[in-house]
């Protein structure tokens, strides 16, 4: 998906470009209709004189009165010229010099406005039909603009580069507001980095009121799964608590059945109890939910490791941990998997259980040794292969092996069994998880 801020800033760029243009042309045009104007009604104020000026002697011909003129146009390439056209008389202006510009036929009482070059000039032209002593008269009269122009291309050099300077700040203005206003968001990003961690449980609401609804959101998610999680462990825990106390009305009804049933019968109730018994010791191992807090081995294991020692009283439980930092992986998982492990470990142990756990090649590795069961073949072939479910039927190893299992594979991890470890510390089974840290 296309970056939020890139966005903003694109059409910041493309608003600011279209209206710089804009002003730009009007402000191009504006300049140049006024100037031409200013021209015009110049022309228009000379015009008006040279009527004035222009007599009719005694023996029938035109002439100029220079004297209700201005200088400028007895000067040679002034740039102000006139020129009059009476019937085949023209008279001129000194400052045309050589140049003898046509003038089209014009009606009286009609004018025009007309564009001429000439050489390295641009004449801006006033032509006008008017009758004096009842003949017609075509009057024509025009300034050079090629100074004004030049002014006018000026200004707009000027304009330009004062609107790309303009536009080039407000861009780098806007530019630091956006990300002024993005920074904001870097308080969120570092709660949502430490609740990853595990540091926090929930999104500060310090945030801007945009996305303050969605942190709010996270909010309740969070609180529910972490209330979910608690209530689904503090159910199991008391549910086999209580099926412990109906377990215990159900033996002392046995001696009421049948003999041929009291053997079946006590197998059921001994397999219940067992099941009672695992799910208040994972309960009791697992501690407190803590959804999104990292695995710390080097603090969270000794008390797990603790809780098995007063639960398999007897029995020597080791614990070798490299100098492990905190771990990408999630704790209440890590706890679940080592302690599954842990609790087989030590129920089919004859004296010692040996935990390892070590960094090898950006994986993780845990080891489970003990001195007792050896697995069966079947157990072994279902733990080695990626995706197969344990057999939850086999006595001791199966629904505990098989969460663990799940747990692995959803690391994209590995479980290998060892039932044919031997060493100087009589181990004779060994289980083996490594887990990927990405």
């Amino acid at each position: 998906m296309k970056s939020i801020e890139s966005g903003i800033r694109g059409s910041l760029l493309l608003s600011l470009l279209i209206n710089f243009i804009v002003l730009a042309l009007l402000a191009d045009y504006g300049v140049k209709q006024l100037s031409q104007n200013f021209v015009t009604t110049r022309l228009e104020h000379d015009a008006d004189n040279l009527v004035k000026a222009l007599e009719l002697t005694p023996a029938g011909e035109w002439k100029i009165n220079a004297q209700n003129l201005p200088l400028i146009y007895q000067r040679v390439r002034s740039g102000h010229y006139y020129q009059v056209q009476v019937g085949d008389q023209r008279l001129r202006s000194r400052s045309l010099w050589e140049q003898q510009p046509e003038l089209k036929p014009i009606t009286t009482g009609a004018n025009r406005l007309l564009h001429l070059n000439a050489q390295d000039e641009h004449w801006l032209a006033w032509q006008q039909g008017i009758n004096k002593r009842g003949q017609p008269i075509n009057l024509w009269i025009a300034e050079d603009i090629a100074p004004f122009e030049r002014q006018w291309r000026q200004f707009s050099y000027l304009l330009y580069g004062v609107m790309s300077l303009a536009l080039v700040l407000l861009l780098w203005i806007q530019q630091r507001q956006i990300r002024k206003g993005f920074s904001s968001l870097d308080q969120l990003r570092d709660d949502i980095h430490q609740l990853k961690q595990g540091d926090i449980s929930s999104l500060s609401q310090q945030v801007p009121t945009e996305i303050q609804p969605l942190t709010e959101e996270i909010n309740q998610l969070l609180e529910r799964l972490q209330q979910r999680t608690s209530r689904s462990r503090t159910a199991m825990g008391n549910l086999a608590h209580e099926l412990k106390r109906h377990l215990q009305r159900l033996t002392l009804q046995q001696t009421n059945l049948p003999e041929q049933y009291q053997h079946e019968y006590q197998q059921a109730l001994e397999e219940i109890r067992r099941l009672c018994d695992r799910e208040m010791k994972r309960a009791r191992i697992a501690g407190d939910s803590t959804p999104g807090q990292h695995f710390q081995p080097a603090s969270d294991l000794p008390v797990m490791v603790e809780m098995l020692q007063r639960i398999y009283m007897g029995k020597e439980i080791r614990l070798q941990i490299e100098a492990l930092p905190e771990l990408p992986l999630d704790r209440d998982d890590m706890l679940e998997l080592v302690g599954n492990l842990a609790d087989n470990a030590c129920k089919f142990s004859d004296k010692r259980v040996l935990i390892e756990l070590l960094l090898a090649d950006s994986q993780l590795v845990l080891r489970v040794s003990n001195d007792g069961q050896i697995f069966p073949e079947r157990l072994v072939s279902a733990l080695v292969a990626r995706g197969n479910r344990v057999d939850e039927s086999i006595e001791g190893f199966g629904l505990g092996l098989s969460i663990c299992k799940m747990i692995v594979d959803s690391y994209q991890g590995s479980l290998e069994a060892n039932s044919n470890l031997a060493d100087n510390y009589g181990y004779k089974t060994q289980l083996v998880v490594s887990l990927p840290l990405l």
